[in-house]
């Protein structure tokens, strides 16, 4: 199905059981604020600090789901990618390079284990056309749960995610076929420049490449939104796309914005995190240096998705409301009473199963 109701709005499909528990009266503000099982959440615009400040707020009021949840599937790719990435290194810390400078040449000689390599980039490869889209719909999937009201748990999000891995992946797999094709021409004409060494066609496949990095960047807002659409309205990858460059269109700068600055907090949250674990990681090497790397790795793997997907799940939500009225749909829901209120949300919009 693609998410479309029967009188032409969007809302996800329902499935075999419940949503997000809780009843009684509607709680003031947005979502994140409130206590689980509250009941439906006052919906409204929220604004730029609402959103970096609840993505942090998800986070912290569902810590353990995130943790248990994403620790399922960050844990055993972390372990694999930094035990490949010692075996490639062959193990020798910095200080011990610098101290013993035979132990440094010898590492040199070596070479590097071309074995190693294609299994690093074999794994990160994989990690990043098939786990990553797993492990943001997870953290998309207990966000919309938690801004719903609801009270997440980790086996439920797992579940419902991997009910829909299909659909995340065909559309990380379509998003990612995009950013390339935006730098098709520019490589092309570059590549033809070099080749006959006209210096015209090289300078104009620079600012091809140039406008392609534009391109790039305006693909990443339009298609912001393919997570939590994927997640929440039960979407295939192709209409997913479409739906969220359609939220998106309207308010583009303002949603280009509010990403760029949702994913500089999330890098330097990874940096504080993994730097007190990798720095020491590095310098002592062997299985000491390799247990503190993958800790830090592991750690901001499963802090860094979850401040992205928060922001992106609350990016939809806002969307929904300022340009389908959602806050609206729902008031009217709540004044249709008992039959129409929050208990029958899963059937028209909320349909989080257990």
């Amino acid at each position: 199905m693609d998410g479309r109701s029967g009188d032409g709005s969007w809302a996800p499909q329902p499935e075999e059981s419940g949503g997000p528990s809780g009843t009684g009266q509607p709680g003031r503000g947005p979502g994140y604020g409130r206590e689980p099982g509250a009941g439906p959440p006052q919906l409204r615009p929220l604004s730029l600090g609402e959103i970096l400040d609840g993505m942090f707020r998800l986070l912290v009021r569902h810590w353990r789901t995130y943790l248990l949840a994403l620790g399922v599937i960050v844990v055993p790719v972390n372990l694999l990618t930094s035990y490949l990435g010692y075996e490639t290194g062959g193990g020798v810390g910095l200080l011990e390079q610098f101290n013993n400078p035979a132990a440094s040449e010898a590492l040199r000689a070596g070479g590097a284990d071309v074995t190693a390599l294609l299994g690093v980039f074999g794994v990160g490869l994989a990690n990043a056309l098939l786990v990553t889209p797993l492990v943001n719909g997870i953290a998309c999937r207990i966000a919309a749960t938690g801004y719903e009201g609801g009270d997440p748990q980790p086996a439920a999000a797992l579940k419902a995610a991997l009910r829909r891995y299909g659909a995340l992946v065909g559309a990380n797999l379509l998003f990612v076929l995009a950013l390339l094709l935006a730098l098709v021409p520019g490589v092309v004409a570059l590549g033809l420049g070099a080749a006959d060494g006209a210096l015209g066609v090289v300078v104009a496949g620079l600012l091809l490449l140039l406008l392609g990095l534009v391109g790039m960047l305006a693909l990443a807002a339009l298609f912001a939104l393919v997570y939590p659409v994927v997640v929440v309205e039960r979407t295939g990858p192709v209409m997913a796309l479409r739906r969220s460059a359609r939220l998106v269109r309207s308010r583009f700068w303002p949603v280009l914005g509010t990403l760029l600055l949702a994913y500089l907090v999330a890098i330097a949250v990874g940096a504080v995190l993994v730097l007190p674990f990798s720095i020491p990681g590095l310098l002592v090497g062997g299985a000491t240096g390799l247990v503190l790397t993958t800790a830090g790795s592991i750690l901001a793997g499963v802090v860094s998705a979850p401040v992205t997907a928060n922001a992106q799940t609350l990016l939809y939500y806002d969307a929904r409301v300022r340009r389908e009225g959602l806050d609206l749909e729902r008031l009217a829901g709540q004044l249709g009473g008992p039959e129409q209120g929050y208990g029958a949300w899963p059937e028209g919009f909320g349909g989080f199963p257990g």
